[in-house]
């Protein structure tokens, strides 16, 4: 689950160059918002209800300013020989960038190329097709038909002696 940072609560209403309030600002706050009220407490501070309410939210402490960077996995070491850039971005969900950052901490440089294939054809495909059709056999594989149909043009052209060198290049 993604953990849900809070915005900080500025001082005053105008957001541009603003400062975030400070601890004694948000004791001060919570005193008046005890004491009087959201409403009043707001218009005493010179400040929004709504920056007090983020404030309140946050359990009445400072926030944190600036990107919280998300800390390097534990497993990262082991996962990062083994997998590209992408499949470890798509693995951690996180950016392709975060994860070459973590690469550069630990020293490792993640494998490259592509993506790697998540399909790869059965050898009793052609059988299944036959017997089940397209549709039951793609389901059968765990695949759509036409990644099925797909997989099996290609290997139907990469396995025919007939077809020339070139016909079985540009299958492939």
């Amino acid at each position: 689950m993604a953990e849900v940072r809070a915005r900080p609560a500025y001082a005053n209403r105008n957001m541009r160059g603003a400062k975030p309030f400070t601890a004694e600002q948000i004791a001060r706050l919570r005193r008046l918002v005890d004491q009087y009220g959201l409403q009043t407490a707001a218009e005493i501070a010179g400040t929004s209800t709504n920056a007090i309410c983020r404030v309140r939210a946050r359990g009445w402490t400072v926030g944190a300013i600036g990107p919280q960077r998300k800390p390097r996995p534990t497993d990262f070491v082991l996962q990062a020989d083994d997998m590209s850039l992408l499949d470890l971005s798509r693995h951690y969900g996180v950016s392709v960038a975060t994860v070459s950052r973590w690469a550069a901490e630990v020293g490792r440089k993640p494998k490259q190329g592509h993506r790697t294939p998540s399909f790869v054809l059965p050898a009793n495909a052609p059988a299944l097709v036959k017997r089940h059709g397209m549709k039951a056999a793609a389901g059968l594989c765990g695949c759509h038909p036409e990644t099925l149909r797909k997989h099996l043009r290609i290997a139907a052209a990469l396995n025919d002696r007939s077809a020339g060198w070139a016909e079985r290049r540009i299958a492939a």
